[in-house]
């Protein structure tokens, strides 16, 4: 179970939180019933609220959320500053080869414990056995690398509006709006995430369409991991660059793979209210 790198800033028990976080990801990772992690992750919540450090578990129990168990946890930290359960989840190798399994996107923790019960410790024996993904797992799990590498800010942007320069060639009143990460101003980013806007017309699986066909025409669309009215779910490419060697949506060499391609969501092409239209207008 990974270790939680929890700054204080202005959370005076942010060590808590952290270790509380940890046994909110290992009982989901470990059990059956979700309610153990619920229980963890809002006893965490609740601290992280706080404007006080919490003196002992009976202090903490005063407090929404966290009962006796919980409670009892906090004391043993508060006493030895460790606690046992956190140090055991660490060294459970269970819990190790599911957190691993489940870094490819469209495997979910269940889906995860229960390849490794079919005796899969890790991605690469993952890739031995793929017959045992479907379609989007087995791209996700190709793409895997790619995926979780981190493109810069710049790049994100270039891709932005690359995307909405090719697709208001298909449609003058289509525009792109980068979300995620990229709106909560990170200067590094993992997953693309684009919500696709139609002045006029109203979103329809015609639509989608239309705007999967331009982005793999123009070689930013290189594999379609999910796809609906609406919305979409990709790996993109920076066309035009000379690491990449494909503008169709053909899969780039692996070279060329590891600098560029990313995970896109493209949560639904809409139309927008009457007060955006009305901001847009202004802005233009």
């Amino acid at each position: 179970m990974a270790k939680r790198d929890h700054k204080a800033g202005d959370n005076p028990n942010a060590d808590i939180c952290a270790l509380l976080l940890e046994l909110a990801d290992y009982e989901k990772n470990s059990q059956t019933s979700r309610w153990p992690s619920i229980a963890y992750r809002k006893a965490a919540q609740t601290l992280s609220q706080q404007t006080h450090r919490v003196q002992s578990g009976k202090e903490a129990q005063q407090l929404p959320g966290i009962g006796k168990e919980i409670g009892a946890e906090i004391d043993e930290y508060l006493a030895s500053g460790q606690i046992k359960k956190v140090t055991e989840a660490r060294q459970d190798e269970s819990v190790k080869v599911v957190e691993d399994l489940a870094r490819v996107p469209g495997i979910g923790f269940a889906h995860a414990k229960s390849l490794m019960e079919e005796g899969i410790a890790n991605i690469e024996e993952l890739r031995k056995h793929e017959d045992k993904l479907n379609d989007a797992q087995r791209i996700g799990l190709n793409y895997l690398e790619e995926i979780e590498a981190p493109i810069p800010r710049a790049r994100v942007e270039k891709l932005g509006r690359g995307m909405e320069t090719e697709l208001k060639k298909l449609h003058n009143d289509l525009e792109v709006t980068l979300c995620g990460a990229y709106r909560r101003g990170d200067k590094t980013i993992t997953e693309v995430v684009a919500v696709v806007t139609h002045r006029s017309r109203t979103p329809d699986s015609a639509l989608m369409e239309e705007l999967v066909g331009c982005l793999k025409n123009a070689g930013f669309l290189t594999e379609v991991i999910t796809q609906g009215e609406h919305g979409l779910k990709a790996i993109i490419t920076q066309p035009g660059a000379d690491d990449v060697s494909h503008h169709d949506g053909g899969t780039p060499s692996k070279k060329n793979r590891q600098q560029e391609p990313q995970q896109v969501q493209v949560p639904y092409p809409t139309v927008p209210s009457q007060d955006e239209r009305v901001r847009n207008e202004r802005r233009r």
